[in-house]
């Protein structure tokens, strides 16, 4: 594969200097500060967006309109966005109970959704609760939310044949939703599953570490950016050709938008939360004296989220409408940045990558 050919050739030529000793910093403080400034508030701030989702579809199937529709989605994206940052802390207790997967794994399996809404039992959370991630959760709402041929559609399949076990099967989605997402919180809580105390308290080098683990899960969700949603839907896979429903959110024409979502969340994450005093993965680099060229490893990836995000804004929700040098471009940044995070911060920071290689080219 290209991008593991080109990393190997980087650790082979040591272009970019590692440091041999471990600086005077305290990764304690590091670790609670991404904790506390990105992955506490990012679980809170879900709970919030998924109840103010429950409740618009609530009033949705009270009163079927193209105003209360309208507002539904709108709280759908917000919610679909609020997801973004709390997936990149899918680790620890919440990984090992695959809660993540109940609240957006997709594509969504329509013929599931389409059985169980034509079938005559009776749709509840509990009735949710008991089927497959791939049709709950946030695509599955998408898939009763939104139509590619416009809202006029979305209100006759709302108000015509099985309309009203339609907007049954998404409120019970969404409850069931609200309710994996105050266990994910609960996971985290101190006066909880505790899982912050174990994060912040791992604060060995190595794969036990929570800095080894949280810089291989970085890399993880740049794959992921970088292959399933830039890489699938515009056939970067050897043999495979162009086709926008292997986009994320293609039926909301939200998937660029997600994508952006994905980008601000490693970059808060990258710098320990939104304030300059905020201590993150950035200010351990800065301690090793993490060089690139000329000058700092740090400077470099911020201007690589720089030019990514640059790039990003240029493109359409509908990848395949874009600019197909724009579309490039967001590919090949992205990996760029893939790339320094691989090669430079692995190698100065001594992370052990436990991932296998899935750059996908």
């Amino acid at each position: 594969m290209l991008l593991a050919a080109a990393i190997a050739v980087m650790v082979a030529t040591g272009c970019h200097k590692k440091t041999d000793e471990q600086p005077d910093f305290d990764r304690g403080i590091m670790l609670a500060g991404i904790a506390a400034n990105v992955a506490l508030p990012a679980y809170q701030s879900f709970i919030t967006v998924s109840d103010s989702l429950l409740g618009t579809l609530q009033v949705l199937q009270a009163q079927p309109t193209i105003a209360h529709l309208a507002s539904a989605q709108a709280q759908w994206v917000a919610t679909a966005r609020a997801w973004k940052v709390c997936q990149l802390f899918n680790l620890g207790l919440v990984s090992d109970q695959y809660l993540q997967n109940r609240i957006h794994t997709w594509p969504v399996k329509t013929a599931f959704v389409d059985e169980f809404i034509a079938d005559t039992g009776t749709l509840t959370e509990a009735f949710i609760d008991t089927k497959g991630s791939s049709s709950k959760g946030l695509a599955a709402i998408e898939y009763l939310l939104f139509s590619p041929a416009g809202n006029a559609v979305t209100m006759d399949s709302l108000t015509g044949w099985f309309g009203a076990r339609r907007l049954q099967y998404m409120t019970a989605v969404a409850q069931n939703m609200c309710s994996t997402a105050r266990q994910m919180n609960d996971l985290w809580r101190v006066d909880g599953g505790n899982y912050y105390g174990t994060f912040v308290s791992a604060t060995a080098v190595g794969v036990e570490g929570s800095t080894n683990i949280f810089v291989n899960k970085m890399i993880e969700y740049l794959e992921y950016m970088l292959n399933t949603k830039i890489g699938k839907p515009i056939g970067k896979q050897t043999g495979a050709e162009m086709n926008a429903e292997l986009q994320e959110a293609w039926r909301s024409n939200t998937s660029v938008t997600l994508l952006k979502a994905n980008l601000e969340t490693l970059k808060q994450a990258f710098h320990g939360g939104t304030q300059s005093t905020d201590k993150g993965i950035d200010d351990y680099l800065n301690a090793v004296n993490a060089r690139y060229d000329d000058g700092l490893l740090t400077a470099k990836i911020d201007s690589q989220f720089y030019a990514i995000s640059a790039v990003y804004n240029k493109l359409s929700e509908n990848l395949l409408a874009s600019n197909a040098q724009d579309v490039e471009k967001a590919w090949t940044e992205t990996r760029a940045l893939l790339v320094l995070f691989k090669v430079d911060v692995v190698s100065n920071l001594s992370i052990t990558l436990t991932l296998n290689d899935n750059d996908g080219d």
